[in-house]
């Protein structure tokens, strides 16, 4: 899917379950989304988890207990951007009600990106980043701490948005 599709999506996403940032804790995304969520141990070890389509835009994900618990919100809002992106959310009656949702590689890719949009929407991503900046720099990982998201997550968004120059060790931005 194109990325500007999916930066579309999110934000009506966003828009229709009043989805505001940071989180508190990996859980809330799914409870603002009407979702239901719980953790197995059951799930194989290569995979974050499956999620289930219902009636309306409810959903069950199952999320697979080993992953860190940082990665837990990431690993959750990617798994909700590939049942809206690609089930019939919004239909009362769908092909995909009570099934798992058959997940590709193509799909959580696209999920991922959604997953970038959604917990760090750029236009509170870089207004936090000025907030944060010290001359020409800054530290990522206070900027994770305030989003509770792994550093990792929040240099792809970084990168994404091009704010900074990935090989530089110490990190300039480029929006300034």
């Amino acid at each position: 899917m194109e990325r500007k599709k999916i930066i579309q999506m999110c934000e009506e996403y966003r828009s229709k379950h009043d989805i505001v940032v940071p989180f508190e804790e990996s859980y809330e995304l799914v409870y603002m989304a009407k979702g239901h969520i719980r953790e197995s141990n059951r799930i194989k070890a290569d995979l974050i988890g499956n999620v289930k389509k219902y009636k309306g835009d409810s959903f069950w994900i199952t999320l697979n207990s080993k992953i860190p618990e940082s990665f837990k919100i990431i690993a959750i809002a990617t798994l909700i951007g590939c049942i809206y992106m690609y089930s019939d959310y919004d239909k009362t009656e769908s092909k995909t009600s009570g099934r798992s949702l058959k997940l590709t590689d193509e799909m959580l890719a696209d999920g991922h990106i959604f997953a970038k949009e959604l917990l760090l929407p750029d236009y509170v991503f870089i207004n936090t980043i000025m907030d944060m900046l010290d001359g020409d720099k800054i530290d990522l990982a206070d900027v994770a701490k305030y989003f509770n998201l792994p550093v990792q997550f929040v240099k792809e968004r970084a990168i994404d948005l091009q704010l900074i120059q990935a090989d530089d060790k110490n990190i300039k931005w480029e929006y300034i």
